[in-house]
């Protein structure tokens, strides 16, 4: 009660006040408050299995590619597409950077054996081990009675597993083919007229039966990066992120991303492009998050108002009562923004919360004070009879609930835990709307 006559002393400037408030919460929302898309932000941080993955983007960075595909039946049709498409990406590095398009095999190739079974690396280090001598300048290894007496020597000699991924063959059959690569080899310069030389080194047919080996695919990439022979296209990219976009910092480059793919598809109708990966998936889900979020929220919104007018035979007091509650989610917006700084996928649908629950206390508010205007009283007396008769329930009501929710806080479950914190917040803020902006609208 005395709560409502100290603002019924001056109402306008308490109302001019609430609008103040509600206009600097608006502005901060649209400068500061962000919205978290990753799945990562629904966790908790300190649980065990998010660790794991938290020191793997520690390791490795948090950011994701973006995947542009490219689909055709025409491989040279899908290239085509990848190339135009490419170079155009790459021009625009305002927006987009770390592009692969089409990489430079050369560099790599240095490492070619990194990408052989380990089986035929483990083969050609044994038969270079049998030739280090020779490379080492010991050049009377070559000699026809020292290779006889190596093979005689090498018979005698246990057979060893010196090499981990290999089984190795006993020494007597690795000296009998040894000796029988020598005598290929010397049948083979003394009956040839064309001097062809036959290695009897065991190298020579490590490296000359490696068949379909993936160095041979490799050394006939063109850089590109295709799969499903030739039908599919990709090239991935990294998205810069808009410091001046709280809300969406990538959205400005994805919506740069899909009009240079607008642009290029018209000029090859032959293969279908299309746009994945993580940060797209996160952001079209965001999207959808808040246009379903802001349809369902004045959906509700309206659907209330009119059930309000309905119930009460009027249109005043119930527009009333929702522009309080539209001044409370204002409030409630610039109080997510300084207590939590985001929004995730499940507390954008606080909106709804709160409109469901925070107008339940203007609807009490309004039926008790025309119950009393009706028995002839003064407007001000019956707005502070009101805030005596039903005030503490309202007030207890009000602090129930959101006691209820500032609970969820102790969940191991981030996004739940924030969503309570906000929807918490923002009941006591409707109340507060209420007690103090709803009997000055009535007064004037």
């Amino acid at each position: 009660m005395a709560l409502t006559r100290c603002v019924l002393r001056a109402p306008r400037v308490v109302l001019a006040l609430a609008a103040i408030v509600s206009l600097l919460a608006i502005a901060l929302t649209v400068r500061d408050l962000k919205f978290h898309t990753s799945r990562l932000d629904l966790l908790n941080p300190d649980s065990d299995y998010n660790k794991l993955w938290l020191d793997y983007l520690d390791e490795f960075g948090e950011g994701d590619d973006t995947v542009v595909v490219v689909r055709g039946e025409n491989p040279k049709a899908v290239v085509e597409t990848l190339d135009a498409l490419g170079e155009r990406i790459q021009q625009d590095d305002r927006h987009f950077e770390m592009v692969l398009h089409r990489v430079n095999p050369a560099p790599i190739r240095a490492k070619g054996l990194h990408y052989l079974p380990i089986e035929e690396v483990a083969q050609l280090e044994h038969a270079l081990d049998e030739i280090q001598p020779i490379l080492d300048g010991e050049w009377s290894q070559i000699r026809l009675d020292v290779q006889l007496k190596a093979a005689a020597e090498a018979a005698a000699t246990p057979a060893s597993n010196a090499h981990p991924g290999v089984t190795d063959i006993s020494a007597t059959q690795r000296s009998t083919e040894h000796l029988a690569r020598l005598g290929q080899s010397l049948s083979t310069s003394l009956a040839s007229e064309s001097k062809e030389y036959a290695s009897p080194w065991s190298i020579a047919g490590v490296l000359a039966d490696r068949g379909d080996s993936p160095l041979e695919s490799f050394n006939q990439w063109d850089g590109r990066i295709i799969a499903n022979d030739g039908t599919l296209g990709f090239i991935l990219l990294r998205l810069i992120e808009d410091e001046q976009r709280a809300l969406d910092p990538t959205g400005r480059a994805i919506q740069r991303l899909r009009e240079a793919v607008s642009q290029i598809q018209p000029q090859h109708p032959d293969t279908t492009i299309g746009l994945t990966g993580l940060p797209i998936m996160e952001y079209d889900e965001m999207q959808a998050s808040q246009s379903d979020m802001i349809q369902a929220s004045i959906v509700s919104l309206f659907g209330v108002a009119c059930l309000f007018m309905a119930g009460l035979g009027g249109v005043r007091h119930p527009l009333l009562t929702v522009a309080t509650l539209l001044l409370a989610m204002a409030w409630s917006f610039g109080y997510v923004t300084l207590a939590i700084g985001h929004l995730n996928i499940l507390s954008v649908a606080f909106g709804v919360i709160l409109i469901g629950l925070g107008i339940d206390f203007g609807i009490h508010y309004i039926a008790r004070y025309l119950h009393l205007r009706g028995e002839q009283r003064d407007s001000a007396e019956s707005l502070v009879q009101t805030a005596g008769t039903i005030g503490p329930g309202v007030c207890v009501g009000g602090l129930t609930t959101a006691i209820a929710f500032f609970a969820a806080w102790f969940t191991q479950f981030t996004g739940v835990a924030e969503l309570g914190v906000i929807a918490g917040g923002g009941i006591l803020l409707c109340l507060v709307g209420t007690l103090v902006v709803l009997p000055t609208m009535i007064y004037l």
